[in-house]
């Protein structure tokens, strides 16, 4: 179910929304619905993002096991050529 919500919306907005919407040929309501949702999906993303990047620092600092950078540039670049090389094994 839908809930409904007021926002003070900064000198111009509106008009810049509206000609969007308008634009766009959907509503405000839309609009807006639209863009805070893509927002919080980009925030929810990012925090998970980041919580993945911690967990594997935390794995790093334990075992120690790691690529160098030109191990991992080498695998990416195989990636970009459109090959399928294996990851390589991480040591120490």
């Amino acid at each position: 179910m839908a809930q409904s919500t007021s926002i003070k919306l900064r000198d111009g907005l509106k008009d810049r929304l509206r000609a969007i919407a308008d634009d766009d040929e959907r509503s405000v309501n839309w609009l807006m619905n639209t863009v805070l949702e893509e927002y919080a999906d980009r925030r929810e993303q990012r925090k998970a993002y980041l919580a993945e990047v911690e967990r594997r620092h935390r794995e790093y600092r334990e075992t120690g096991l790691h690529l160098t950078q030109e191990e991992a540039d080498t695998w990416i670049d195989g990636l970009l050529r459109g090959e399928d090389p294996p990851i390589p094994e991480p040591h120490h």
